[in-house]
């Protein structure tokens, strides 16, 4: 018997990291950093690139870390 398997959308984590004040962007459900850059803008930038090149949605967190970020689900 094959087994279906359910496609997960991926989503990345773009957040501000309070031990260094760097924006990192994470896969959701993974501890590892992809990157990290200096200004959100471009952690935003990069990290659209990187959702449209693998149909992946994007979470914004607020600088503070609050869970009130913007959702983006990539078309």
């Amino acid at each position: 018997m094959a087994e279906e398997r359910t496609l997960k959308n991926k989503i990345y984590h773009v957040h501000k990291r309070p031990k260094d004040g760097k924006w990192c962007i994470k896969l959701e459900g993974s501890d590892k950093v992809i990157k990290t850059f200096s200004t959100k803008v471009e952690a935003v930038d990069y990290v659209n690139g990187l959702a449209e090149r693998n149909d992946a949605s994007i979470k914004l967190k607020a600088s503070k870390g609050k869970s009130a970020g913007k959702f983006v689900k990539n078309k």
